[in-house]
């Protein structure tokens, strides 16, 4: 009954669906592509999917006999996956490798991957007949989902189809706990499907208990974002070269307003980049208003002894934004927005900022005090007055970036812990 009200609710709710993905794709490139496949309008509803070993994507599939599905939502779920990823590909070569996300940010850092048998592709929202289309067309030997996507008509679709599904680094917060009932319900009802939950930590180990999730169904392994894998160092904006600046990255409103005021009188460039890049227009409108010079990313406009803040308003160049920087600030956390990934610029070996608000990320902030690696601020006012005394103590700075980077090293047994369980369910599953 609850899944006949939930789909019930979904066709009923398709207009503003169809109005909001609208509204999303007019903001992008490749907006038809976005909406069609994200309303599940296409064959398959992702059949049609973007490749990047130059094969058509029936030849991809129907070449090999197994295709594990891999679903992860967002830019930060993605890239906790990337490790994994590339581990799974050399590990089973045989494998055809298909990833489901759903923002634009996320598909673009997919499209650079270089792995061969492998798709990528928005996925459908959950409606009925698009997500068993989906499972049709894959036919998967698995799916694992990376963190919180509890979805009814995909894990009920998972189950029909007897696909194993398996969640990896499992995360349940207190806003799933304290969803209204029939919203809990839903989860509980979903969560019943799922074979095995690969849990970040022994707090989310008994919040999936409280949803339903037996014994048996759940291991705590760690977080695997701690781990972001081997990668050679990115190279920094020529843009930027002969700067010092400090990087404000992922920031939300008011946070760029609060972080300008505070660096009016400051010999540091501020750099901002947005965590949704389509708030570029507002906040240059800001900057004007506050009669602040600045430059900006997506127009190429060069960066001048006068200029006050760069506005990094394109996707895909945070890492090269890290690379560059002085100092790395991590927004959504000096409002009530539960932080990003401090991690990030730690494994750049950066020293790393953050507000009281992160919520989201305590695992990470922890591991990073843990290194002496971070610095907790309560406004952008104290941000401003350690970032201006900092560059004044060279050996602090140097610590705190080795101790950043040290931080991500010591993380890898998490990772390899991960490997080894998703190698043995492979295994199992191939059989």
């Amino acid at each position: 009954m609850r899944h006949l009200t939930y789909n019930l609710l979904m066709y009923l709710l398709s207009p503003l669906w169809l109005a909001v993905t609208i509204a999303q794709s007019l903001k992008r490139k490749g907006g038809w592509h976005f909406l069609s496949t994200r309303m599940g309008w296409r064959a398959g509803a992702g059949a049609r999917v973007e490749c990047t070993n130059n094969e058509s994507p029936n030849e991809s599939h129907s070449n090999l006999v197994q295709t594990l599905w891999l679903h992860a939502a967002s830019v930060g779920e993605v890239k906790a996956m990337l490790p994994l990823l590339d581990h799974i590909n050399k590990a089973w070569p045989n494998l055809a490798l298909h990833v489901t996300c759903t923002t634009p940010e996320s598909l673009g850092i997919l499209k650079n991957k270089n792995l061969q048998q492998f798709t990528c592709e928005y996925s459908p929202l959950d409606f009925y007949q698009s997500t068993n289309s989906l499972f049709t067309y894959l036919n998967p030997l698995a799916l694992l989902v990376i963190e919180t996507e509890i979805w009814p008509n995909l894990y009920r679709f998972a189950n029909r189809h007897q696909v194993p599904l398996v969640i990896v680094n499992g995360r349940i917060g207190e806003k799933t706990l304290n969803a209204p009932p029939l919203v809990t319900n839903l989860y509980r009802q979903a969560l019943q499907q799922v074979s095995l939950v690969l849990s970040r930590s022994t707090t989310d180990t008994a919040n999936f208990k409280q949803l339903g999730i037996n014994d048996d169904q759940i291991k705590t392994i760690g977080n695997i974002k701690t781990y972001t894998g081997n990668h050679t160092q990115p190279i920094a904006l020529e843009a930027l070269s002969g700067r010092n600046y400090l990087l404000a990255a992922s920031t939300h409103t008011p946070e760029e307003q609060q972080l300008c005021d505070a660096f009016r009188e400051s010999n540091l460039l501020l750099v901002i980049a947005p965590r949704h890049i389509q708030r570029s227009s507002s906040i240059q409108h800001m900057l004007t208003e506050k009669n602040i010079s600045f430059a900006t990313r997506s127009r190429n406009e060069p960066v001048t002894t006068a200029t006050r803040v760069y506005l990094a308003d394109t996707t895909g160049e945070m890492d090269n934004l890290i690379a560059g920087a002085k100092m790395v600030f991590v927004g959504g956390s000096l409002i009530d927005c539960g932080g990003h990934n401090v991690l990030e610029p730690a494994v750049q070996g950066k020293p790393v900022f953050t507000g009281i608000y992160y919520k989201n990320f305590i695992a990470e902030v922890d591991l990073l005090c843990d290194y002496n690696a971070i610095r907790i601020v309560s406004s952008a006012n104290e941000l401003a007055s350690l970032c201006e005394a900092l560059p004044d103590q060279l050996d602090e700075l140097k610590t705190m970036g080795v101790s950043a980077r040290q931080a991500v090293e010591s993380s890898k047994h998490i990772f390899e812990k991960y490997t080894a369980e998703i190698d043995i369910l492979i295994s199992q599953w191939s059989k």
